[in-house]
């Protein structure tokens, strides 16, 4: 390879020969080096440059943007998302009450009834006012099945005390409790809350009929709303003043 640094005067009399032919060399084949401002477009050694043009050389003084593509997926992909978590509702638990009078469960002993018996058992209504947790009511499996105490005379009656099957207290769930003076308990008014929620956890569970002011009634009855089931009581206490 022949090469040689040449300068702007130097380059129409180049003189070049390899083995006695001359060659034709255009700007692509010179490597031209130093402060040369102009150069040929063609050039033949030993003639003198035709064409000239200038030859501007401009660097970037800053690198361009970057363009970033999105990866195109192999394969099908899946977004999966997770439903809203909805808020919690809770039954607020009973605010403290002080009653008026003192109060005292007046239901051992008295008479019961309810919807139907268990089958092959002494479950019988009257075990749920014996005056012991460990025996207990229960009804043939019926819809909204029932229970209901005779006090024999009106009491003044402030809360109610239902001791379920302890195993099972979902038993006495959407249970609600009425208290007057119509035999027939579903024209009697309804006590405080419907057994529902945290409060059908609760060992006894406790309905308040009213603080300050009692409800006054002979008759006092629990059955269970929209279900089919069995209606296991192991203690219920009336607490009237």
């Amino acid at each position: 390879m022949w090469s040689r640094a040449l300068n702007a005067a130097e380059i129409g009399d180049i003189d070049c020969s390899s083995g006695g032919d001359v060659f034709m060399w255009s700007i692509n084949d010179l490597d031209l080096r130093g402060d040369v401002d102009l150069v040929c477009t063609d050039i033949i050694c030993g003639q003198a440059p035709t064409t000239m043009q200038a030859i501007t050389t401009q660097l970037p003084t800053t690198a361009p943007p970057k363009t970033t593509q999105p990866p195109v997926p192999t394969t099908a992909q899946y977004v999966t998302t997770e439903p809203p978590v909805p808020a919690t509702t809770y039954i607020p638990t009973l605010p403290p009450c002080t009653y008026p009078v003192p109060i005292y469960n007046v239901a051992v002993g008295k008479t019961a009834r309810q919807i139907a018996d268990k089958p092959k058992s002494d479950a019988t209504a009257d075990k749920a006012v014996d005056g012991d947790t460990d025996s207990c009511s229960a009804t043939k499996r019926k819809f909204e099945p029932w229970w209901v105490l005779d006090l024999g005379e009106e009491k003044d009656i402030y809360e109610i005390a239902v001791y379920p099957l302890s195993s099972k207290p979902y038993m006495v769930k959407t249970g609600v409790i009425r208290v007057g003076n119509d035999a027939n308990f579903d024209n009697n008014p309804q006590c405080g809350m419907q057994i529902l929620g945290r409060m059908a956890k609760d060992y006894p569970i406790i309905v308040r009929c009213g603080c300050e002011q009692p409800m006054r009634g002979r008759y006092v009855s629990i059955h269970l709303v929209d279900k089919t089931r069995s209606l296991t009581i192991c203690e219920f206490e009336v607490r009237a003043g």
